[in-house]
């Protein structure tokens, strides 16, 4: 029989080495450092990969939306392909910008745009092609102003003609 002080050391619970995942023997062996650098560059090289591409398509769809601001036609001439063009280069634009977005979310960098600036982002895209129709509207008018007072002049200048004979 045991002391008191010697059943006060004695185990409450004994550990099975052999069916213990984290026993020395059966742990997974650790990977080569090169190998880990390896991964990690192809995951770096990857992200950049993506960032280019992604990029790239907003810098192509960012300049197609500028042409389309320089547009000079009126809401009314433009033809149902012209307004889904409209429509397929600003949704891809978004669409670019929320990947660019999703992007630097998974980037080091802090200082990157949030996703939470692309609603205020989309209603700004929004008014400049509302702002171009209509400023191709007032243009539009005071063209058709500037015919009838130059035709009205013409004619006013022929009648005092008339009445000077």
């Amino acid at each position: 029989m045991s002391t008191p002080e010697e059943k006060l050391y004695e185990p409450k619970h004994k550990i099975n080495l052999k069916n213990n995942p984290n026993a020395v023997g059966t742990q997974k062996p650790m990977q080569p450092q090169d190998e880990f650098t390896k991964q990690i560059q192809d995951n770096v090289d990857e992200f950049v990969s993506k960032r280019t591409s992604v990029s790239d398509d907003f810098a192509a769809l960012a300049k197609e939306f500028v042409k389309l601001l320089d547009k000079k036609e009126l809401v009314e001439n433009k033809s149902l392909i012209d307004k889904e063009y409209e429509k397929r280069i600003f949704t891809g634009l978004v669409k670019a910008g929320l990947d660019l977005n999703i992007l630097s979310l998974k980037s080091i960098n802090e200082n990157e745009i949030d996703a939470g600036t692309m609603p205020i982002l989309t209603v700004i895209c929004n008014c400049l092609l509302k702002q171009r129709d209509q400023i191709n509207q007032l243009r539009y008018e005071n063209y058709k102003t500037n015919n009838i007072v130059e035709n009205l002049s013409k004619e006013l200048t022929s009648f005092k003609e008339r009445l000077g004979e």
